[in-house]
């Protein structure tokens, strides 16, 4: 499994965007709530790929896909609006290219498999990060409960939460290969 993991190069982008937030957050002094934008940049990013690959495979027309680009393009900017207004201003460019370039590789995978496997392992993965927006701030005051500072509660959070849905979408990734095999497996045994 751990082999499996290393091979993924997105894993290895949402693991230098982390690497890349938490160590300007706690070496260089920038606000702790850049983390709850950054992860809703992500979030953002990662429902307007899930709106690319469901163009790409046909799974929606063109023209209610333009509504939901939009409207899917609205959560990144506002999260990418409280990034700017909140100095420091240079780390935003390099962050945007590790995440894009993670969902493009994302999106490329689910390609790879059959529309009817991955489409729904897709929309589960993207719903499960969309709720763990409002769940970072949550999980953030509860680990604050406990006496722990604001800053390193929502550091915890943060890397709870992201390490959460990584590993939903891994095992998303090995359910969505299991019914492959079982249909490929089918198949040559009807032959």
């Amino acid at each position: 499994m751990f082999k499996r993991i290393i091979n993924e190069k997105r894993t290895f982008l949402l693991f230098a965007t982390d690497i890349y937030v938490l160590t300007g957050v706690i070496f260089f002094d920038w606000n702790p709530e850049r983390i709850v934008y950054f992860f809703g940049v992500d979030v953002g990013l990662c429902l307007l790929s899930f709106v690319v690959y469901n163009i790409l495979i046909k799974g929606i027309d063109f023209l209610p896909s333009a509504f939901w680009v939009s409207l899917m393009i609205l959560i990144p900017l506002f999260f990418l609006f409280k990034l700017i207004f909140v100095p420091p201003y240079f780390d935003v460019g390099t962050f945007l290219i590790f995440c894009v370039m993670s969902h493009v590789f994302d999106v490329k995978k689910y390609l790879s498999y059959n529309t009817t496997v991955a489409q729904p392992g897709f929309s589960l993965y993207v719903g499960i990060l969309f709720l763990m927006i409002p769940a970072l701030p949550i999980l953030a005051a509860i680990i604050n409960l406990t006496g722990i500072s604001n800053y390193i509660s929502l550091i915890i959070a943060y890397i709870l939460v992201r390490h959460f849905t990584e590993y939903k979408r891994y095992k998303k990734f090995i359910e969505i290969e299991r019914e492959i095999n079982f249909f490929r497996e089918k198949e040559t045994d009807s032959k």
